[in-house]
């Protein structure tokens, strides 16, 4: 809440065509404004994304296939979660985004990502490229599957659902 609207206040002062975020949180009572960044508890990704430059995430996966299924390159910050950290690592591994660390999530860094035109439609070619995988794939679900079951496949299956099931049950 205090470091997005100042980012997007550099950025648009510095740039020809100015940017709008958009940022959806559980911790958003109700919507409001501060400069170019709307907050809110929901936004519609659907409508959102497709006509979006970049996405920042945490990484989890749904925003990471969301924006891929769209071509969209992120912006991941996923702090200690184990799964959002592999998430990043992978996207930024076919290079359709960017991770930052916390320590990094200021004002200069994150202008200095958004104002880099060069790296901004490498990226989108890129997520561009991975979007088409995912096409190829059947779609945004069995994309999914497959990458589960790529990650998953040096494990025994039924051993992991049988320790999900007793940590469920606890």
């Amino acid at each position: 809440r205090k470091i997005l609207p100042k980012v997007f206040d550099e950025v648009n002062f510095l740039c020809a065509t100015p940017y709008d975020c958009y940022v959806a949180s559980q911790f958003v009572d109700k919507p409001y404004t501060e400069g170019s960044v709307h907050f809110a508890p929901y936004f519609d990704a659907r409508e959102i994304i497709p006509r979006s430059t970049y996405v920042f995430s945490h990484g989890g996966i749904n925003s990471v296939m969301q924006s891929l299924s769209h071509g969209v390159p992120l912006i991941m910050v996923p702090g200690a979660v184990h799964e959002r950290r592999h998430n990043a690592h992978e996207v930024t591994a076919v290079y359709s985004g960017i991770e930052v660390d916390i320590k990094d999530f200021t004002v200069h860094h994150l202008s200095s990502l958004l104002l880099d035109q060069t790296q901004v439609e490498e990226l989108r070619r890129n997520a561009r490229r991975t979007q088409q995988l995912i096409i190829q794939a059947g779609g945004m679900r069995k994309a999914f599957d497959e990458m589960e079951q790529r990650w998953l496949r040096p494990y025994d299956t039924s051993k992991l659902h049988e320790i999900a099931r007793r940590l469920l049950s606890a």
